[in-house]
């Protein structure tokens, strides 16, 4: 009778520790809109940590931001820092590079003409 009393105690606590695992997994997953006001097609869409220049793969994939549309992007952000750039590339060749953003704090982020941003 007790080991079966020791072996469901030690289940209930590889099942909490699992569990609590899972939630602190997921509070690392970010999802937030990205609207694009550029006046143009956004084609490429990368970021990084604020405190790194190393810029990710295109979060948009074969995909484009048509101008005055959107896009809901899930990124992972697990230790990589709270504030994050982005860089756009435009249909016309050119880029906008957006600074210090809090992808921890928001739901939409504004790419605007010459590189303004707004977030809510």
């Amino acid at each position: 009778m007790k080991i079966w009393k020791s072996w469901r105690v030690m289940f209930l606590m590889v099942l909490f520790l699992i569990t609590t695992m899972s939630v602190s997994f997921a509070a690392d997953c970010r999802d937030f809109c990205i609207i694009n006001h550029t006046g143009q097609t956004i084609t490429q869409l990368n970021v990084c940590p604020t405190s790194s220049k190393d810029w990710q793969e295109d979060i948009l994939g074969a995909g484009v931001i048509p101008a005055d549309e959107d896009c809901y992007v899930s990124m992972d952000l697990a230790e990589k820092g709270r504030y994050w750039d982005i860089l756009a590339f435009l249909e016309d060749g050119s880029y906008s590079t957006y600074s210090h953003i809090d992808l921890y704090n928001i739901a939409y982020v504004t790419l605007g003409k010459n590189g303004s941003v707004s977030i809510e």
